[in-house]
């Protein structure tokens, strides 16, 4: 497949909506290509190998993984093996899981292992920043945007702390299980 129709198989997961972008990694958990706003994709090609660790380490425990979502505050990390590499798709929270199943899974028997072998992205570094207030007729000053990347502050068990701004009740433990066996 050709970078062109890999373009147009990650973008067509923009189509669920809530999807923020996608990024396909080699075995290895090299950025092969990324269909991602440009500040996430230096964020992307950092945890490409721990992705690949992760996969790694749940096929040693549990066998084939066929998908493995990661929940973050605001957002989703989407996981499913491709041909000899990873497929990740970042959502917002509130994205509708079966479709993104479902698009995760049609983008995923699209993708070859001659997807893969044309080598890793080249991320060109980001242009310098400017200051947009001086540059805007309005002095308000622009909310910058939120790394979804960065670790989340842990709740303590008595509520969410004051930095995720979340209000009402403290959230209940609840649970987790993976094929049937609890995890927590």
């Amino acid at each position: 497949m050709q970078s062109k129709s890999l373009a147009r198989t990650l973008d067509a997961l923009k189509d669920v909506d809530g999807t923020i972008g996608s990024f396909l990694l080699d075995g290895d958990g090299e950025l092969v290509f990324a269909d991602l706003p440009d500040e996430l994709l230096e964020g992307a090609r950092k945890v490409g190998p721990r992705l690949a660790r992760l996969r790694d380490a749940l096929a040693l425990s549990e066998g084939d993984v066929s998908a493995c979502n990661l929940r973050f505050a605001s957002s989703k990390l989407s996981l499913a093996p491709t041909a000899g590499g990873i497929l990740a798709v970042m959502a917002a929270a509130n994205v509708n899981d079966s479709a993104l199943r479902t698009a995760v899974n049609l983008a995923r028997r699209r993708i070859t292992a001659d997807d893969l072998a044309t080598g890793p992205v080249e991320v060109t570094p980001p242009p310098p920043a400017i200051d947009l207030n001086q540059t805007l007729i309005s002095s308000a000053p622009l909310p910058l945007a939120e790394n979804i990347f960065a670790e989340q502050p842990k709740s303590s068990g008595a509520g969410a702390p004051e930095s995720m701004g979340r209000a009402g009740p403290p959230r209940k433990e609840r649970a987790v299980f993976f094929r049937g066996k609890r995890i927590n």
